[in-house]
């Protein structure tokens, strides 16, 4: 299983709960491709399942996440890839965004990643200074580099140029 999570929340917790879901609904999880994001409105979870594909598409809010919600919008997509449509589904699968935490997904929790301390300004300063300074002498070597071909081929075509003269 393949999950590639854009979203504030733990990766490790979130392949806990899709490997739990898929795995009670019959599923094998090796060859399933999920991708996790923040939805745009910031509102509820949604996604879309490929019908008789195993790729899951979740939008996740970034704050207020339910797990019962999450489980059971999960258990919608799963039926998706098993290559149910919408009208053929049970109305407690079609109707997903209940807050009911399903049998298997009882106690798991969805924590957030923990944030990053981020540089200081001077800290960011410095970073930028030596950077910058590891760019000027790259960019001098080169500069003189430059200047000592451009002597060597000007050399070269007075070299030709003066043997030329001499043979006419």
């Amino acid at each position: 299983m393949e999950v590639d999570n854009k979203t504030c929340y733990d990766t490790k917790d979130l392949c806990k709960l899709i490997r739990r879901g898929l795995k009670e609904s019959g599923m094998d999880p090796a060859p399933y491709q999920i991708t996790v994001v923040h939805a745009r409105q910031n509102a509820y979870i949604s996604g879309w399942g490929r019908y008789g594909h195993p790729r899951i598409h979740l939008r996740l809010p970034r704050q207020d996440l339910s797990v019962g919600e999450l489980a059971n919008v999960l258990e919608h997509e799963i039926a998706h890839n098993r290559g149910i449509r919408h009208r053929d589904m049970s109305r407690d699968c079609h109707s997903c965004h209940s807050k009911e935490v399903p049998a298997w997904a009882a106690g798991l929790v969805i924590r957030s990643r923990p944030i990053r301390s981020g540089l200081t300004t001077q800290e960011r300063v410095e970073r930028r200074e030596t950077h910058a300074r590891a760019m000027l002498a790259r960019w001098e070597r080169r500069m003189r580099l430059t200047r000592t071909m451009l002597s060597k081929w000007k050399r070269r075509v007075a070299y030709y140029a003066a043997k030329r003269k001499v043979e006419d």
